[in-house]
This record gives structure tokens, C-alpha cells and sequence, in this order.
């Protein structure tokens, strides 16, 4: 059986998948999380179109895909699956891991109704736990336009640059070739999420000292690829593909988030630190300690070095030149005003790179403060001169006081640098 297209292209953005559409009955099919939906009792139904939109935000990405199916057959109900997992050997939905959030799926407006179901075995004998099932009816000759949403964590390895991989050569067969896909790779951090980066290494060992970079660049494959307003944007028309979508960003730029304390209303993730970097200021961090939060502090690393050796210790250091914080709950006027916004902050940074005869003339690390406008806007802190972190601490030293609670919040953070 000839093999056609998986029909989805898929950014593991992090684990960035899109979802495509297979035949039940095709030998060696490779599952990865949102990464198929599967008519699995149909085979006269073209898949004339696929629109993929994904939203790159803080510490997860939300898919749109937009299909258009041709049904060449009899009026008939087509199952559709979509798996919620990476592929396994076995293991049930306790063992999945990134696996797709909120998946929905709509036969125009009308919502369908989602059913989990269980293991579903290929030919291959692979076990996928989890499936997201749905049923479409068509006419015959019907065209008929689906959409399917959902939101996916991010996937990265060590912190290192954040891989995405989905493979478009094992699938099935749908009935001839697509006419079109398209994708669409949008970004809510539009400052940083494309940007190359720079990590500085020290590899440090008895007499043994080298200075040495990490250069990380976006590098996508296929390279039929366009940025546009920094939106990644490709186009594949009447295809049936023999590759497989490769994508690697750089790092983040705030790795390994951390923040001293967190409100912790009804025992909920609400108001948590990962919620500074989601892209969205109509969320926010807001501390947990009791009265205003003075000298609560949020605190994030560099993307690490590679792991130390027996011989040789290895750090790591980033270039940072200014900070974009969007101060306070930024939701909207009401709740900015009724809360606490930071005032005043202090900057402490860690150096663990720098010694006195380092050639990239760095300065010993020292603290700064800033005093914060009372806005929901995008405020830009400018240091001085570009400083070199391995970790840096931002610490509540004041506040404008909120007109009713009397917790203190910060909606964003960002790190820029010319590197």
C-alpha cells in the first residue's frame, strides 16, 4: 500500500504536534502526542486542506487546525481519533507524558462531542493509551470543514534549545494526494521566542581554563520556510511527503523559574511564577506572604552547560542587556488598581564564568535597583552596560499600594539582549 501524506504538519514545541489524519489499517504507524486524527473506518474520504495556527505562549502552545474533507463515497459516519500520547510500548494513561490539554473538536460551529477512549494497538504492536475520538457525519459528495483546538506544555531537554520533531513519512493512506497545507507558527514573547542566542562557557579544571560559546539559532527542516512578522510560516501544496518535520529553537531565556512564594487561593496553580512568562497579561504572579510581599524575590536561571566531566567543571553565563517587566495584575484597570503594583525592586546577579582575566570584559557582578511605573504597559529596564548572569534574583523592596488586597503582583517578564 502506497504510503500518502500524514496530513498534519506538527511542532513539538517542546513537544509541538499538529494533527493529521490516517487510515486504521496501515502498516508501521508512529504516534506522537497531537499528533493524528484518524478516520478509522473510512476510505473515500480526501483530505482536500489543513490549516495549522500555533501560539507559541510562556510555558505552553495552543494549536488551531482548520481541515477541509471531501467525501468521494456513500453518506457515512466517520470516526475520527486523535491520540493524547507520545506512543509507547505499553502503559496506561498514568504513564503518559505531554500529552495534548483541553482537545476539542468542531464540525463547523457545532461542537462534537469528545469521548476518551482506551489502547489502540497497530500492526506494529504499539500501544497508544489514550485516544480523543469524535464522529463526523457526512453525505455523499459532502465537503465538510473540521476544526480541532488544544494546548500542549512546551518539551525541552536540560534546557538546552527546545526540540520538535513529528514524523510525516509512516501514516497511511488517505485517498490521493493534499491539495494544501499550511502553517502558521505564532509567538505572544514576539521579542525573544525566534531570537538566536548566546550561551558563554568556562571549562575550568587544574591548570586547564578555556573560554569557549554555545551559539543556539532556529533551525527548521524542511527549509521551505518564510518569518514574517516574526511568524514562521510554510506552504506545501499537492504533496505527498517523504520527510519528516524537524524544528529546534533556541533556549528559553528565563530557565528554571522560581519565586519565593505564591498565593495559593483554593489550592490552585491561579497565581503561580510560570504564569510570568505565559505571554498573556491578563495572568499573574502574585506572592504568598502575608502583608505586602517586601522582599519576596522571583528567581531564574541560564540555560545550563553540558554536564561536568571528571576532570573539567563547566559553567555557563547569558548576555542580558535590559529587563521588560508589565507590572502588576494586568487583567484590566479594576483588578491592577485593587491590588499591589511593585514599586521598587532589586536586581541581584550571579557570574559563575567570571574571573579577572576573562576575555569578554566583563564586570564583577553587582546589584541594581529600579523604581517601576505605576502601568499596565510594557516598562524596559536598561542596565547600565550589558551584564553576564547565571542566575539572577529580582527582589520587592516597595510598593503602590492596592485599593483592596494587599498582594503585590507582576503579569510579565522578559529578558532582551543583542545576542
Amino acid at each position: 500500500m502506497k504510503r500518502r501524506i500524514k496530513k498534519s504538519l506538527s511542532l513539538l514545541f517542546a513537544a509541538i504536534l499538529f494533527p493529521v489524519l490516517l487510515f486504521a489499517d496501515a502498516a508501521n504507524i508512529i504516534f506522537t502526542a497531537g499528533g493524528n486524527v484518524k478516520p478509522m473506518n473510512s476510505e473515500s474520504i480526501k483530505m482536500v486542506k489543513e490549516k495549522i495556527d500555533i501560539t507559541m505562549l510562556g510555558n505552553h502552545f495552543e494549536v488551531r487546525v482548520d481541515y477541509v474533507f471531501y467525501n468521494s463515497g456513500e453518506k457515512q459516519t466517520a470516526i475520527m481519533g486523535f491520540p493524547n500520547s507520545r506512543g509507547t510500548y505499553g502503559g496506561g494513561p498514568e504513564n503518559l507524558k505531554y500529552g495534548i490539554n483541553d482537545f476539542r473538536a468542531f464540525d463547523g460551529e457545532r461542537e462534537l462531542k469528545i469521548e476518551r477512549k482506551g489502547s489502540a494497538v497497530t500492526e506494529t504492536v504499539k500501544t497508544f493509551p489514550v485516544w480523543e475520538t469524535f464522529m463526523v457525519d457526512f453525505e455523499a459528495g459532502e465537503t465538510k470543514r473540521i476544526t480541532n483546538i488544544y494546548s500542549q506544555e512546551y518539551f525541552s531537554e536540560y534546557g538546552r534549545s527546545v526540540g520538535a520533531k513529528y514524523i510525516l513519512t509512516t501514516g497511511a493512506t488517505w485517498k490521493g494526494s493534499i491539495d494544501s497545507i499550511s502553517v502558521n507558527i505564532y509567538s505572544n514573547s514576539a521579542d525573544s521566542d525566534f531570537n538566536n542566542r548566546t550561551v558563554y562557557l568556562l571549562e575550568e579544571g587544574g591548570d586547564h581554563k578555556w573560554y569557549g560559546k554555545d551559539e543556539y539559532r532556529l533551525y527548521i527542516f524542511p527549509h521551505e520556510y518564510i518569518i514574517e512578522d516574526n511568524v514562521i510560516k510554510m506552504m506545501f501544496t499537492d504533496i505527498e511527503p517523504d520527510f519528516n518535520l524537524n524544528i529546534s529553537l533556541p533556549p528559553p531565556s528565563l530557565f528554571r523559574l522560581f519565586a519565593s512564594s505564591e498565593l495559593d487561593e483554593d489550592k490552585n496553580d491561579k497565581y503561580t511564577v510560570k504564569n510570568l512568562t505565559d505571554g498573556d497579561p491578563s495572568t499573574a504572579w502574585v506572592e504568598g506572604k502575608k502583608g505586602s510581599g517586601i522582599n519576596e524575590y522571583i528567581k531564574f536561571y541560564c540555560p545550563p552547560p553540558p554536564e561536568d566531566s571528571d576532570m573539567v567543571n563547566i559553567y555557563s553565563a547569558c548576555k542580558i542587556d535590559s529587563l521588560g517587566i508589565i507590572n502588576g495584575y494586568a487583567k484590566n484597570e479594576d483588578v491592577f488598581y485593587n491590588n499591589n503594583r511593585v514599586k521598587k525592586i532589586r536586581i541581584e546577579y550571579k557570574n559563575d564564568i567570571f574571573r579577572e582575566e576573562n576575555p569578554y570584559n566583563m564586570k564583577a557582578p553587582e546589584s541594581i535597583e529600579f523604581i517601576l511605573e505605576d502601568t499596565m504597559d510594557m516598562q524596559y529596564l536598561v542596565f547600565p552596560e550589558p551584564i553576564y548572569m547565571s542566575s539572577m534574583k529580582i527582589s520587592i523592596l516597595e510598593v503602590y499600594k492596592g485599593s483592596k488586597w494587599d498582594d503585590t503582583c507582576i503579569s510579565e517578564l522578559r529578558t532582551f539582549s543583542s545576542e
